[in-house]
């Protein structure tokens, strides 16, 4: 158990930046879905803010 944690310590460094992206498709997730177009709306203009569309490309 001790030897894997080093290891565990790397991955959640590499996955922390993703962490903000996954909180805010959780947050999506959580709205109704009647929201859906204003949803839309604010998605794009945040993609164009923080540039997530690159960074989901390289992701997934």
């Amino acid at each position: 158990m001790l030897s894997l944690l080093p290891e565990m310590k790397t991955q959640h460094a590499r996955i922390a930046p993703i962490a903000p992206i996954k909180q805010t498709f959780m947050l999506l997730k959580s709205f109704e879905f009647s929201k859906s177009r204003s949803l839309t709306k604010f998605w794009i203009s945040l993609n164009r803010k923080l540039s997530i569309k690159n960074i989901l490309k390289n992701k997934f």
